[in-house]
C-alpha cells in the first residue's frame, strides 16, 4: 500500500453505542453468519452521549459465534470478591504506552468498483459512514516508500521493484525525501519498510542515518508472515521510540485451492481481531484492512490475486454483506478513535482471553476482549477506582466494555 488513506470502516467515532437496527442474518454453512444489507435495510449503531457512562455505569457489546452482532448490555461497578479460577483483569489507568492513530481499511479501486456496481440507494447504505469524511475535505495524512519492497526480490505475480533497505535509504534520503519538501508535502507522515514483520529489524537499522530520520515519521507493517514473533514489534519500538509503527495491510488470503470468500467465516474474523489486539500490545499505533469491500469471488484484481473482505457486494442482488471480520474491526473501530493511548492491562491468568484496553481522548476507559475457546469462561473487570464487574464471556465471543 503505496499512499496511506485511513478509513475507519462503520465508524462514527461515537463513544457509547446502542443498537438501533438488528442484523438480518443469513448462514452460508461457513460456521457463523453474515449481516445482509440493501438498499431499504441495514443494521447499524446508535452513538449516544458520553454522560451515558456516568457514575458506575458499564456498557458491554458481545458478538459471539452463534449470531450475535455488537449486542449491548448496560451493567454496573460493584464489590467483587477474585476467585483463583476466574481471570481478573486489573486496570492501570496511570500505565500509559502508545497513542494510537487509528484504525480502518484502504479505499482501494477495487472497493469503489464495488461500491459502484450496487444501485444509488444501496450505495448511500454502504455509504453513510464515508459522507462525514467528505465534509470535513479528507486529505492525505502520509505515505510509504513503496509496497513490499521485498516482494520484488523474491517473485514477481504483478508488478514489482525490489529494495533493499540501504537502497531505500539511499533514495529517501537522496531524492525522495528532498522532493517532498521542495513540493510542500514535507507535512505527510512517511514510512518505511511497508512489508512483513520479519523485515522489520533490517529496517530499523536504517533509522540510524540522522538524514533519514528527518524524513522518515514511522515504520509501516504488513500481517502476512505474522507468526514471526510480535517481540519483534517491541524491540523497534524501544530502539527507536520517536517512531510510529502503523499496520499498513491486511487480508485473508485464500489456499491455493479454496474459495477467495468465505462468507460467514467466524475464524476469519478472529484472525482480525486476535492480531489487533496482539500487535497493540506491542506499541503498533493502528492496523489497517487492505480491501472494504469485494465482490463475491474476492475481486475484481487484475492479477488474479483475490481475496476476502469485511464487506462483500454482490451487484446482482443489489446488496452487501457484512463480514465476521466487518463485526471484529468494529469492537475496536467504534470504541477507539485516533488520540485514544494503550492503558496498563494487567492479570495473573488471563485463562487464554486475549485482552488489550485504552483510555479515549474523552476519558473512557475502553477494554477488547476476545474468546477462541469452546468453552464459556468468567472474567472480571477489576478497576482500583471504581470496584469491579463480573462478566460472562461466551464460547468463541469477542467484548467491548467500556465506562468513565
Amino acid at each position: 500500500m503505496g499512499i496511506l488513506l485511513l478509513i475507519t470502516l462503520g465508524s462514527c467515532f461515537a463513544l457509547v453505542s446502542i443498537s438501533a437496527q438488528d442484523c438480518v442474518p443469513r448462514d452460508y454453512g461457513k460456521g457463523s453468519i453474515v449481516c445482509v444489507c440493501n438498499a431499504t435495510y441495514c443494521d447499524y449503531v446508535e452513538p449516544t452521549t458520553t454522560e451515558q457512562l456516568t457514575g458506575n455505569v458499564v456498557r458491554h457489546y458481545v458478538s459471539a459465534k452463534d449470531g450475535r452482532r455488537l449486542e449491548p448490555m448496560k451493567m454496573e461497578f460493584e464489590n467483587v470478591v477474585e476467585q483463583e479460577d476466574i481471570a481478573t483483569f486489573h486496570v492501570s489507568r496511570d500505565v500509559t504506552y502508545q497513542e494510537i492513530i487509528g484504525f480502518g481499511g484502504a479505499d482501494t479501486d477495487a472497493t469503489g468498483i464495488n461500491i459502484l456496481a450496487l444501485s444509488e440507494d444501496s450505495q448511500d447504505n454502504l455509504l453513510r459512514f464515508l459522507d462525514e469524511y467528505a465534509a470535513e475535505n479528507l486529505e492525505f495524512w502520509g505515505l510509504t516508500t513503496q509496497n513490499e519492497p521485498g516482494h520484488g526480490l523474491t517473485y514477481g505475480s504483478w508488478n514489482s521493484m525490489g529494495w533493499y533497505p540501504e537502497q531505500l535509504l539511499d533514495w529517501v534520503v537522496g531524492y525522495l525525501g528532498p522532493a517532498l519538501e521542495a513540493g510542500g508535502y514535507s507535512h505527510l507522515k512517511l514510512m518505511i519498510n511497508d512489508d512483513q514483520r520479519i523485515n522489520v529489524p533490517d529496517f530499523v537499522k536504517i533509522y540510524e542515518n540522522t538524514s533519514l530520520n528527518s524524513y522518515a515519521s514511522g515504520m509501516a507493517v504488513h500481517w502476512y508472515f505474522d507468526s514471526a514473533s510480535a517481540d519483534i514489534l517491541t524491540q523497534a519500538h524501544d530502539d527507536y521510540p520517536d517512531k510510529f509503527i502503523l499496520y499498513t495491510e491486511a487480508c485473508i488470503t485464500r489456499g491455493s485451492t479454496d474459495p477467495a470468500v468465505t462468507l460467514g467465516s467466524w475464524e476469519n474474523g478472529e484472525k482480525y481481531l486476535s492480531d489487533v489486539i496482539e500487535v497493540t500490545n506491542n506499541w503498533v499505533t493502528g492496523w489497517t484492512d487492505w480491501n472494504m469491500a469485494l465482490d463475491l469471488e474476492g475481486g475484481p484484481n487484475w492479477a488474479n490475486n483475490t481475496v476476502d473482505a469485511p464487506i462483500i457486494v454482490n451487484a446482482t442482488a443489489d446488496e452487501f454483506y457484512k463480514q465476521p471480520m466487518f463485526y471484529a474491526l468494529a469492537h475496536v473501530t467504534k470504541f477507539v478513535p485516533p488520540g485514544s493511548v494503550r492503558i496498563g492491562l494487567e492479570t495473573g491468568d488471563d485463562n487464554g482471553i486475549d485482552n488489550v484496553a485504552f483510555v479515549t481522548p474523552d476519558n473512557v476507559t475502553v477494554i477488547i476482549l476476545l474468546n477462541r475457546k469452546d468453552t464459556v469462561l468468567q472474567a472480571v473487570i477489576s478497576d482500583p477506582v471504581k470496584g469491579g464487574v463480573n462478566l460472562n464471556i461466551p464460547a468463541r465471543s469477542w467484548h467491548t466494555i467500556l465506562y468513565k
